[in-house]
């Protein structure tokens, strides 16, 4: 009897043992959220900046000396026959005019082998300044002949500043052949209301020695100290002393009207060395 009663108690021992373990969960399955779930924060985060003992990108930026510049190195020499565009050359300095209420006329054509300075408009002095600051001794020379009115006059300027204010200039009058030495100075009429030119010396040439109604070559040098000017090639020569030095090296040309118009000059040749 005590046989029979031990068989079904083994079964009931075996059959609670079973319900346990059915309702029991498996580690590995519950650990699976929690991979899923760091895997998506880490997407979200924003990228990781560089280290210190990480390679940065390396950026250029440009420097002063990588910016290309229009003023030369040194001495050099610059010919204009204008046929074709020159990016150096000012645009036109208009100084002084009798144009009454409104801009002077003036027109500079450059091209087919010529700049031509056409004034319609009295006592109009108008320049084209060659936009290179030159180092040391600075030269000009010119070929250019008188188109228009007998007279009108040129000036070739030098040691002129970039504020194109200031500089000296020798300017030849054809109706009487003389040449004058002056001194521009825009701040003398701004400031003070005088005269903006100063002139320090003049010259006379005879009929031989400078054409009116033809081509002409001029060369004008400047130093710090002197002005010097030759008129086709050795025929007048003459020279001036400049007490004041400028701070500028620019050099060009100019035109001037006088009472009878028009005022027409045309440049071939201009060489700025």
């Amino acid at each position: 009897m005590k046989r029979a009663l031990i068989i079904p108690l083994i079964v009931l021992v075996l059959a609670t043992m079973a319900c346990s373990l059915g309702t029991s969960k498996p580690t590995a399955t519950s650990a699976e959220p929690t991979k899923t779930v760091v895997q998506a924060v880490q997407a979200t985060e924003p990228p990781s900046q560089p280290t210190d003992t990480e390679t940065a990108p390396t950026i250029i930026l440009p420097t002063e000396t990588e910016v290309p510049t229009d003023t030369p190195a040194g001495p050099d020499t610059f010919t204009d026959n204008f046929d074709q565009t020159n990016k150096f050359w000012s645009d036109p300095v208009i100084v002084t005019s009798q144009a009454a209420g409104r801009e002077p006329y003036v027109k500079i054509t450059a091209g087919g082998g010529r700049m031509r300075f056409a004034i319609e408009d009295t006592e109009t002095y108008v320049y084209r300044l060659f936009l290179k600051d030159m180092v040391g001794t600075s030269t000009i020379e010119v070929d250019f002949q008188n188109k228009g009115a007998i007279n009108t006059g040129i000036a070739i300027v030098c040691k002129a500043n970039k504020e194109l204010n200031k500089w000296y200039e020798v300017r030849v009058s054809a109706s009487d052949n003389n040449f004058f030495f002056y001194q521009y100075d825009k701040k003398r009429k701004e400031e003070l209301g005088k005269n903006p030119y100063v002139q320090l010396g003049k010259g006379h040439m005879k009929i031989d020695e400078y054409y009116p109604t033809k081509p002409n070559h001029i060369v004008v040098s400047c130093t710090d100290s002197e002005i010097t000017l030759d008129v086709n090639k050795g025929k007048k020569q003459g020279s001036q002393a400049l007490e004041e030095q400028l701070d500028g090296n620019i050099m060009g040309v100019g035109v001037m009207s006088a009472n009878l118009l028009p005022a027409t000059i045309d440049f071939d040749t201009v060489v700025i060395r």
